[in-house]
């Protein structure tokens, strides 16, 4: 199983003296060499790490060889790290001959071993080895949630505490890019490290960002505005809706922002006969168990005929503007659609469909 090198912060260091890493992300890759060099010569000065730390490259090196690095004693110390880049390009390297290797010396290791290979040989090893991914998982929903713990832990190595929902925030507003989340975490400690007083540095919190030297807010909460004046029939909607298209002020960004919403409200009334179905729902999209509830609710009031029409009318608006189609006629004629599709004054699906929320 390939795991995410997160766990090599955030837990025990495996007890395996042979690990594979795949490297994907140049930021993460250098976060997690720092670490383990620093749980590998706990306490060391530079001179003692540089003569104990060996960089290979796997081109160079045979898989007999391992066994010697793995067993070979340290110079100064007690153990060594040895580092190989592109280790998929060691002749003959299997789970079977790393399994030999492992299995078939009574001695104890002297040393860790880093392998850095590609997935495909990775995921062969990781039968026998531990294997992270330095990298992002395949799963949309999964790698956003990765990538906010990232921004988690970096904010801890910076001596800065944030909130999950302040680390959503900044995912968005960077477009996910971690590296210029690790600048403005840098820039950040910075400052509240000048400006330091007896009392403890905040938590960084939506509040924080928003009265920040830098002004960020929640585009989230926007997109809220958004589809709460939906629901209610506000017609600034219909007048306004160029100011929900974020920095781009592309409306193929809007028409992404409704795509989603109905693709969330009508999973919400697939599941509106459980009994914990807004805590799937939140589960399974990632939402916040308020914005959860609200899309249970509103999904309580459409039926199977207006689910149906909004995916239509979202479809013709999409074929419209990739045929060159005048956006701001297509997005109004959206709007106006969407506008009739309104939950306002319907009644719920079913009697109790709105009462069975949690």
């Amino acid at each position: 199983m390939i795991r995410s090198s997160l766990e090599l912060l955030q837990k025990e260091p495996p007890s395996s003296p042979v690990i594979a890493l795949i490297p994907e992300d140049a930021l993460i890759r250098q976060v997690v060499r720092k670490e383990l060099v620093h749980r590998t010569f706990p306490g060391c000065d530079d001179d003692t790490i540089l003569i104990n730390l060996e960089e290979k490259s796997g081109g160079d090196i045979q898989v007999a060889d391992l066994k010697r690095l793995l067993f070979e004693p340290a110079l100064f110390g007690s153990r060594r790290l040895v580092w190989i880049e592109q280790a998929e390009k060691i002749e003959d390297l299997s789970q079977k001959t790393v399994t030999g290797i492992l299995e078939g010396s009574s001695a104890l290791p002297r040393a860790l071993i880093i392998l850095e290979l590609k997935e495909k040989m990775a995921e062969e090893l990781s039968k026998t080895i531990p294997v992270f991914r330095m990298g992002w998982s395949r799963v949309a929903a999964q790698k956003d949630q990765e990538l906010q713990n990232w921004i988690l832990e970096l904010g801890k190595k910076r001596g800065l505490k944030a909130t999950q929902q302040a680390a959503a925030i900044l995912q968005h507003h960077f477009d996910g890019h971690l590296g210029l989340v690790d600048q403005w975490l840098d820039k950040t400690a910075s400052l509240l490290q000048e400006e330091k007083s007896s009392e403890k540095a905040p938590v960084i919190t939506p509040e924080f960002l928003l009265h920040s030297e830098d002004r960020i807010e929640d585009p989230l909460q926007t997109v809220f505005h958004l589809f709460t004046g939906w629901e209610e029939q506000d017609r600034r909607i219909l007048l306004d809706w160029k100011r929900f298209a974020g920095k781009s002020g592309s409306p193929l960004g809007i028409l992404s922002l409704w795509h989603r919403q109905w693709r969330l409200y009508t999973i919400g009334n697939m599941l509106l006969s459980e009994s914990g179905g807004a805590q799937t729902l939140a589960q399974m999209e990632n939402l916040s168990p308020y914005r959860a509830r609200k899309v249970m609710e509103t999904a309580g009031k459409l039926n199977g005929a207006i689910l149906k029409r909004g995916y239509e009318l979202l479809t013709e608006t999409d074929l419209l503007m990739k045929s060159g189609a005048n956006a701001d006629i297509a997005m109004d004629r959206l709007l106006l659609g969407l506008w009739a599709l309104s939950p306002k004054g319907q009644k719920p699906t079913n009697q109790q469909g709105v009462r069975k929320v949690r």
